[in-house]
C-alpha cells in the first residue's frame, strides 16, 4: 500500500518535471524575441535612418524576433503533449488507487 502511494507521488512528481522541462524552449523562445526586439530598438534608436527605412528595418527586425517563438513553440508541442499525457495517467493511477 505505501509503495503504491510513493509511486503515484512519484508518476505524478515526474509529470511535473517532465511538463516544465517541455515549457523551456517557448520560454527561452519568448525571452529570444525580447532580446532580438532590443537590439532591434538600440539600433534605429543610434539614428541614421530615414522614416521610411526606419520602418522597414523595424518591421523586418521584429519579423525575424518573432522566429524565436515560433520555433520555441514548435519544441515545445511534442514534450508538452507528453507530459499532458504522463499527467494523465498520475491522475488515473491516483484515482485507480483511491477506489481500491
Amino acid at each position: 500500500m505505501v509503495v503504491a502511494a510513493l509511486r503515484v507521488r512519484v508518476a505524478t512528481l515526474l509529470a511535473g518535471a517532465a511538463l516544465g522541462v517541455a515549457l523551456l524552449p517557448a520560454g527561452v523562445g519568448v525571452v529570444g524575441r525580447s532580446l532580438g526586439r532590443a537590439k532591434v530598438n538600440a539600433v534605429l534608436s543610434g539614428g541614421g535612418f530615414d522614416p521610411e527605412q526606419r520602418e522597414r528595418v523595424r518591421v523586418e527586425g521584429y519579423s525575424e524576433a518573432n522566429s524565436c517563438v515560433v520555433v520555441g513553440g514548435a519544441l515545445t508541442a511534442v514534450p508538452f503533449s507528453l507530459a499532458v499525457i504522463a499527467f494523465g495517467t498520475a491522475y488515473a493511477l491516483r484515482r485507480k488507487q483511491s477506489e481500491a
